[in-house]
Formats: C-alpha cells, structure tokens, sequence
C-alpha cells in the first residue's frame, strides 16, 4: 500500500464526526478514484484497423478460442457458443422464461465448465427448486406450493448424485459493487 493511499485512508478513518454510512461513502469514493487512475481509458480504433488485426489472428494456428457449448444445437449453430472468459448478461421482461432458459443452459454447460449464476431476483431456495425442477421433471409450482407427491418427493432425493456432477456456484446477493462483483468472479472461476 502506498504512503498516500495510508494518509488518504487515515483521514478519512480519524475523523470522528462521521458515522458509519459517511465514512463508508467515502471509502467507496476513494476507491472509485483509485480504480479509474488504474484503469486508462485506450486509444479508439478504427474498424479497418481492427479488421486487418482479426484477419491476420485467423491464420494464426494458436489464437483457436476456447468455445462452450450451450447444449442447444440452433443457439451453438448461430452463435458458436460463448467464448471462455466470456461475461454474459442475459435479461428480459418478467414471465418471459430467461430464469428457465439460465436454468437449462447452466446445467448443460457445468458438466464441464464451472457456472457462476447470480441471481437478481430469485433467492437461492427457488433458484435451487427451479434446478431440481429441470432435473427431475417435475413441474416447478408443485416445488413454490410444497406439493409434492411421496413418488416424487422419492425421486427428488433419488437425485442427489446427479446433483453433485452440476459444477454451478449461485449467489443471490443481488446488490454488488462492479468491482465486488469482479473480485467474486475471480474467487470462483478457475
């Protein structure tokens, strides 16, 4: 840690009249500040620059990327698959099925990449009902009414093994910093 950032944190640690929330606010000032010193906005480029860049990376025998599939052979044909290291934001309007569609594309992808699914709406109890609901076949209202037959609570606990070939990480937090979050990605992603 630098002198500087010590005497910056000092201060702002030192001075007694601020409560909990205002040194909280300026820390995350500080640490805003800190993070655009480090990160440098570069030099725009223009599209035949980059053009002539990509051309000359496909005959480069080494720059082959790392592609996952999705398990949905339309999606893979269109897209490829999504890129390793990719982040990849999927959103839309309530009651659209996007919960469905990360549910099943999650559980395609981890049986051989590790999934991070965070969750902005559902807590990790649903969220997990919802897993468990692809897996068994079971409709999901039956998991939110608890209103299971004993033929399929049975099947549900026939699971667990399967379960545990599933490499998906969920976190529910739903309110993290970009840089909270950045730090998270990098704790679980290997």
């Amino acid at each position: 840690m630098t002198k500087d950032l010590k005497e910056q944190l000092n201060k702002i640690i030192q001075k007694e009249y601020l409560n909990k929330d205002e040194i909280v606010l300026r820390l995350k000032k500080l640490i805003v500040e800190i993070e655009s010193q480090s990160n440098s906005i570069k030099d725009s480029k223009t599209i035949s620059q980059l053009y002539s860049k990509a051309i000359s990376s496909f005959n480069e025998k080494n720059s082959a990327k790392i592609l996952i599939k999705t398990g949905f052979t339309d999606l893979d044909n269109l897209i490829g698959g999504f890129a390793a290291g990719e982040f990849v934001v999927i959103g839309g309007r309530p009651s659209m099925g996007t919960t469905q569609l990360l549910v099943n594309l999650s559980l395609n992808i981890s049986v051989k990449h590790a999934v991070l699914y965070f969750s902005l709406d559902l807590s990790e109890v649903l969220l997990t009902n919802r897993f468990i609901s692809a897996i068994s076949n079971i409709a999901n209202y039956k998991f939110q009414e608890i209103n299971l037959s004993k033929e399929e609570c049975r099947k549900v606990a026939s699971y667990k093994d399967k379960i545990e070939d599933y490499n998906i990480y969920i976190n529910d937090s739903g309110s993290f910093s970009i840089a909270a979050f950045k730090e998270h990605c990098s704790m679980h992603i290997h």
